[in-house]
């Protein structure tokens, strides 16, 4: 089954890729796992937990709290809004990724900004 959520994972990043007319000698980032960033006290970061419980419980993506030293350093990276969604690429990068529903399906999309660690 998380083969299946990679394979998405990665079709998706092509789509986008394609898309926007990236080609050449840009390579789509391959996605070594997605990240949810959270703060306890956000009431937003606990609804959107709730309805991606399965895929947190099931380790498609790992929720990184703010308020530690690994959720710091990726906010610093990315910014501090919460709930978001990082994609960890197998390079070290962390891509901010945008996100909605499509009915019950979870669909993301990369932001443009991409920073290194």
């Amino acid at each position: 089954m998380l083969s299946n959520v990679i394979d998405k994972i990665r079709n998706t990043i092509r789509d986008v890729f394609d898309r926007h007319g990236i080609y050449g000698e840009v390579v789509s980032p391959e996605v070594e796992e997605l990240i949810l960033l959270t703060h306890p006290m956000c009431p937003s970061c606990k609804e959107l937990k709730e309805v991606l419980a399965y895929a947190i419980q099931e380790g498609y993506i790992r929720e990184v709290s703010v308020t530690t030293s690994e959720g710091k350093r990726i906010a610093d990276i990315v910014g501090y809004e919460y709930p978001t969604l990082v994609a960890k690429t197998t390079d070290g990068s962390y891509i901010k990724c945008r996100y909605w529903f499509e009915g019950d399906d979870f669909v993301f999309d990369f932001d443009y900004d991409v920073k290194k660690k």
